[in-house]
């Protein structure tokens, strides 16, 4: 028999196949609701496990759903691609020294070290970018919510490989809700994803330095958006779409941005949207000079400052897509408990939650399924990361087992 686990189940939804304790007997049977996070909770603690056994020679075989793959799986296995193309067309951007920096002659220096690089580690590299990408758009319709998890909880890693990957995500999960088609959203995705490959090693730098961009580096970052697109047709890239959005990805809506100046509606649309997730995503993480910011305080920074530095209607749509409580968020709830969020709910305020410390500040054995619907489990206030608890995704959103 399988056991079964928290994503084999939706509160409020017919049970797919029967239901057996360890010893064979039926417990549920197939098409019974369960409408109580408690209930649920307290059956899954017991152990729930599909197909009948043998023994049970006149009872009607049950076909167990097929195990759904892990969205943590996925991510894994895209990170590995990224850092490994990452590594191999990293050029070196160290520009403390230079008196002024020439665009023919980097970009002859970026051609160069290119060549060499595609002769071994980089053949077909636009076809490896888009299997990323579709790796993106598929754990994002396998599981959203354990995808915004990721995004506000799995910080581990190269900034450089951390964050294109987590600006990936939130662009597939913005430009779908703005109905863009897949085969589009993908070219939006593989933008994401390169459009700082130009300056792999200076963000590498930046992300660990204090101290404000020195002119060289000032002037590197405003040429960074034509060096990627030349090293992206170098590489073979043909995609309009892929090298537009590369090319302007820079672009802000009051016309200062750069290298172009365009501004408002001469912006394309699938700028703006990897815009809005590039700075979401900054803001979430920690850096050397700042703590990472609450979703709550991003998402209310953004909104506060929508039609300015981000698209208005862009950004109501990301905040509804998100949600009050996003996954991966700390909260306290009525029971004093710490949880965090796995799944958002029927309303904005309901999500479904695990708690992971006890009332008395102590970290659970194991995480415990609530449901915030209840009176006793309301969400009192969004909490910090709380830093004694040790995570693990994959069993808070129940892909520990399969």
């Amino acid at each position: 028999m399988r056991k079964i686990t928290l994503r084999d189940i939706e509160i409020g939804k017919p049970i797919v196949c029967d239901c057996f304790d360890k010893s064979g007997i039926l417990l549920l049977k197939r098409g019974v609701i369960i409408n109580n996070a408690k209930q649920l909770s307290a059956l899954l603690e017991r152990g729930l496990f599909a197909n009948a056994p043998a023994t049970e020679r006149t009872a009607k075989p049950t076909i167990a759903p097929p195990v759904k793959a892990s969205p943590f799986d996925s991510i894994d296995n895209c990170k590995n691609s990224i850092g490994g193309m990452i590594a191999a067309v990293r050029v070196s951007n160290d520009v403390r020294s230079m008196d002024r920096i020439v665009f023919e002659s980097l970009k002859d220096s970026y051609r160069s070290a290119l060549s060499l690089a595609k002769e071994d580690k980089l053949k077909s590299f636009p076809e490896r970018i888009i299997n990323v990408s579709k790796g993106i758009q598929a754990l994002c319709e396998l599981d959203a919510d354990a995808a915004l998890g990721i995004i506000h909880l799995d910080h581990d890693g190269r900034y450089t490989v951390i964050h294109p990957m987590h600006k990936a995500i939130l662009t597939e999960l913005i430009a779908k809700r703005m109905s863009i088609t897949a085969r589009e959203r993908l070219s939006i995705i593989a933008a994401a994803l390169t459009a700082n490959i130009s300056i792999i090693d200076l963000q590498e730098n930046l992300h660990k330095q204090d101290a404000p961009l020195n002119p060289e580096q000032k002037e590197l970052m405003r040429m960074h958006p034509l060096l990627s697109v030349e090293m992206l047709l170098e590489l073979g890239v043909q995609d309009d779409l892929w090298i537009k959005t590369v090319l302007y990805h820079h672009e802000r809506l009051d016309g200062n941005g750069y290298p172009c100046g365009i501004a408002g509606d001469n912006i394309p649309l699938s700028v703006r949207i990897i815009s809005l997730a590039d700075i979401y995503g900054a803001m979430i993480k920690h850096r050397s000079y700042r703590e990472a910011a609450l979703a709550k305080d991003a998402l209310r920074e953004l909104f506060m400052k929508r039609g300015a530095d981000t698209d208005g209607e862009l950004t109501q749509v990301f905040i509804k897509e998100m949600g009050l409580f996003p996954p991966g968020t700390f909260v306290k709830l009525q029971n004093s408990e710490t949880a965090i969020v796995i799944k958002r709910g029927g309303s904005a305020t309901t999500p479904l939650v695990k708690s992971v410390v006890g009332p008395r500040g102590a970290p659970l054995d194991r995480p415990l399924l609530r449901n915030t619907a209840e009176s006793e489990f309301t969400i009192k206030e969004i909490a910090p990361r709380d830093k004694i608890v040790g995570i693990n995704l994959r069993s808070l959103w129940g892909y520990d087992s399969h």
